[in-house]
């Protein structure tokens, strides 16, 4: 090799090939800069080899935890679901749980507005009724001011048929205003109703749309996104809110069903008060008439009698009274024993507190006894209900022993009251 050839070489010339080709050869310190150590190729070999073994198991956990995470997901939204449509179940059971309370509500409203209006009709019917015994009352006043000179005295027969028109116009009073009340009341049944019926109607409504809602399923065709439904709406209510309207709505209309009852119950006590009280006036001035016609002294005597066997009742039935109190009162000390004994055995200790034969015995002695008072205390109501009977009819016995049993030979006003008694009777059904 020539000299300035190997110079060129070493000097990083241009070596010209035979062919005509230029390579260029760099220097012995041209092939040093710019490449690795053998050492360092070996350390890139090992970062490369151990990144691409991290990155392979970071990929694993990351396709693990992939799956994982979608399993979790898949499961918890099948929970969710399942325990939402559980509470839409739920949900649907207390519905149709109110919606029964509503419809057995409005069921008994109806029931008892039906009852009230029977009643309503009773009193329209003893009102018409009473129209008979004012008729006849009036015209026995009117026969009776027929009566010539001595005759024609204001006597009691006169004062009883005053007395029994005065009675008959109050009863007629009461009666309308009675049926106004009925009126009145059955407006407000019928105004409850129509408040159970909307509440009804309203839950039959939620019912379909949560049953509706409760057949969705991942499978179903007519599920849609619906982002803007799971907004709380403004006018939707609480559920305490929600169970407080239909308890409110069930309570007033029991409040109103429970004052229609004691209507009616109140319409058999008028109506059964008035025609006792019409019966009692219009019995009395036929015994007046009787006595006025027929001079029956010996009734005069009989009524006699008959106050000497009330004033007996009377005597006994107080008597009775106060048997039965002090009965009632001599119950006391072994109801105070038996108490005492359940009180003083309560503070044993431990299980010496055991709820032993003794104890049972003890708790029947103390029923027992309190039946035995609820039984005396009735038995002492009927007494006295029997008592002021007694006193009523020894009152009327009374009055009836002072009338006047002078002649009142009238006999065509007299037959005036011996009309169909089945006519002044239907006040009363």
């Amino acid at each position: 090799m020539q000299p300035e050839r190997m110079a060129d070489i070493r000097n990083g010339s241009v070596f010209r090939g035979s062919v005509g080709n230029d390579t260029v050869i760099s220097t012995a310190a041209g092939f040093q800069f710019g490449k690795m150590k053998p050492t360092d190729w070996q350390i890139n070999n090992a970062s490369t080899s151990h990144k691409s073994l991290t990155e392979g198991r970071r990929a694993d956990q990351v396709k693990h935890e992939s799956q994982t995470a979608a399993k979790t997901a898949e499961k918890t939204s099948y929970l969710t679901q399942s325990d939402v449509t559980k509470k839409l179940v739920q949900r649907m059971q207390d519905t149709e749980q109110w919606k029964s309370e509503l419809l057995r509500a409005i069921q008994d409203l109806i029931a008892e507005t039906d009852l009230l209006l029977s009643q309503k009709r009773r009193l329209e019917k003893a009102l018409a009724a009473s129209e008979v015994p004012l008729h006849i009352t009036t015209e026995c006043l009117k026969n009776r001011e027929r009566r010539q000179n001595s005759d024609s005295v204001e006597d009691n027969v006169e004062i009883a048929l005053f007395k029994e028109a005065e009675i008959i116009n109050s009863v007629q009073d009461l009666l309308n205003s009675t049926i106004e009340e009925a009126n009145i009341q059955v407006r407000n049944n019928r105004a409850a109703k129509h408040i159970l019926e909307m509440d009804w109607s309203d839950k039959l409504e939620a019912l379909s749309i949560d049953t509706r809602s409760g057949s969705l399923s991942n499978a179903s065709t007519d599920a849609h996104y619906k982002p803007a439904a799971t907004a709380f709406q403004n006018t939707q209510s609480e559920p305490q809110m929600w169970l407080i309207y239909s308890h409110d709505n069930i309570g007033d209309a029991e409040r109103e069903r429970d004052v229609s009852c004691n209507l009616r119950h109140v319409i058999d006590s008028i109506l059964s008060d008035l025609s006792r009280d019409m019966r009692n006036q219009a019995d009395i001035v036929k015994v007046l008439f009787e006595d006025r016609i027929d001079q029956v002294h010996e009734s005069i005597v009989e009524l006699t009698n008959q106050l000497q066997q009330v004033l007996s009742n009377i005597a006994a039935q107080e008597k009775n009274i106060r048997d039965l109190r002090r009965a009632i009162k001599d119950k006391e000390l072994p109801m105070k024993v038996v108490q005492s004994r359940l009180d003083n055995r309560s503070r044993r200790p431990g299980l010496e507190n055991c709820q032993d034969l003794a104890q049972f015995r003890m708790v029947e002695e103390v029923a027992t006894i309190g039946e035995s008072i609820d039984t005396l205390v009735e038995k002492l109501q009927q007494a006295e209900e029997s008592l002021k009977s007694l006193t009523d009819t020894r009152m009327e016995l009374y009055n009836l022993q002072y009338r006047s049993a002078s002649a009142e030979p009238n006999r065509s006003t007299f037959l005036l009251r011996l009309l169909p008694e089945c006519e002044l009777r239907s006040a009363r059904h």
